[in-house]
């Protein structure tokens, strides 16, 4: 195992990023060093690197970054499964946590970790152990008590078919954060060319992802929520969800959630949510257009199901091209369109998927990107 490892340190807000060697930690017997394979930019990644969002840096640098992937590069003395109690070695392909909730307060004790008011903790540099606290880096540090899972290799991240959207906590999401007074990214309303917002790149990375996202709405979903759920090809509600474009009555306006929702909404249906600040019921919901359906609480699980498998059904170059026809057709010319249209349809009958999709239906079998399940 060498002395140090590689990681990208940030100093401030539109400042470059920095690739330094910091430490390689000793393992702690209940620790993991992970070797970061994927990493992901978020939304409050940008914000913090754009000066959006307050935050206290340490002096030598914050290692950005906490959506990724790894393998495991060693294993504390004490660590022999992951979380799910599977055997775990060292080169085992992992998803694991990057917040720790502190097991104590009321959410934890409920079983709703992910709603925790203490997982978020302050920065801290590469100086401080266990250094590596962050995704940018070659290698990630998991504390004891936090959480990691087994994926299987024959998994690759080319197989993924479906992407599901879904809350741990009683809210599917309620939107900006309100407690410590006007949102940084609000503040900007005003000025010309105001930088894009980290809402606005979170909701074109679904839309425009080539993987079909399904919502599954499990807890109320108001102001910037609803803008989630509609952003999402296809979203299932529990019936007892609440909806609302709240923002008028806190004196803003549902302004960057308005370019997923209102394609989905009749004017009539637009101006009275998005005036009146009413909450609506997710049946309510599902009639004006916003989510897709909305089901009792103890279907959801397997509507949610249903609908993956059946989306699932469909190749992957057939699923992206559909999903893409149905965000830019209905915004072109009707003679754009139909040469849009002609290029999309010849490609596909000349690709590999569609014939081995005919083939699949000459010979009465499943197409070799179906699971099984779909007979």
């Amino acid at each position: 195992m060498p002395a140090t490892a590689k990681a990208a340190l940030f100093f401030g807000p539109g400042k470059p990023f920095e690739i330094r060697e910091v430490p390689m930690p000793e393992v702690q017997p209940e620790g993991v060093l992970i070797r970061v394979t994927h990493a992901n930019v978020c939304g409050s990644d940008l914000h913090f690197w754009r000066g959006d969002a307050p935050l206290r840096l340490p002096e030598d640098g914050w290692i950005f970054g906490h959506e990724m992937t790894g393998r495991v590069a060693k294993l504390g003395s004490k660590i022999t499964t992951d979380s799910l109690g599977r055997p775990l070695k060292e080169g085992d392909r992992v998803a694991y946590t990057y917040f720790y909730p502190c097991g104590r307060c009321h959410a934890c004790l409920h079983k709703e970790p992910a709603a925790c008011p203490h997982k978020i903790e302050r920065p801290l540099g590469p100086s401080a152990f266990p250094h590596l606290h962050g995704a940018f880096a070659d290698h990630y540090y998991l504390r004891p008590g936090g959480a990691i899972f087994k994926v299987p290799d024959p998994l690759a991240d080319e197989a993924v078919g479906v992407v599901v959207l879904t809350n741990a906590g009683p809210a599917f999401c309620a939107g900006a954060d309100l407690s410590g007074g006007t949102p940084a990214a609000a503040g900007g309303g005003k000025r010309r060319g105001a930088r894009r917002d980290g809402l606005a790149d979170l909701l074109a990375a679904i839309q425009d992802s080539t993987k079909p996202v399904v919502a599954r709405i499990a807890g109320h979903c108001v102001a910037g929520g609803i803008g989630l759920a509609a952003a999402c090809d296809l979203s299932i509600a529990d019936d007892a969800a609440r909806f609302g474009f709240t923002e008028v009555r806190v004196g803003v306006a549902p302004a960057i959630i308005s370019v997923v929702c209102l394609p989905k909404l009749r004017r009539a249906d637009a101006l009275e949510l998005f005036l009146s600040g009413e909450r609506i019921s997710a049946a309510r919901a599902a009639e004006v257009g916003l989510i897709t359906r909305a089901v009792p609480a103890a279907d959801l699980d397997a509507e949610v199901a249903a609908m993956v498998a059946k989306v699932l059904a469909g190749g992957p170059s057939a699923l992206a091209a559909a999903k893409r026809l149905v965000y830019t057709i209905p915004g072109m010319s009707r003679e754009a369109a139909f040469t849009r249209a002609t290029e999309v349809s010849q490609a596909l009958f000349a690709s590999a998927e569609a014939a081995e999709g005919m083939a699949a239906f000459r010979e009465k079998r499943l197409p070799s990107w179906a699971p099984p399940s779909a007979s």
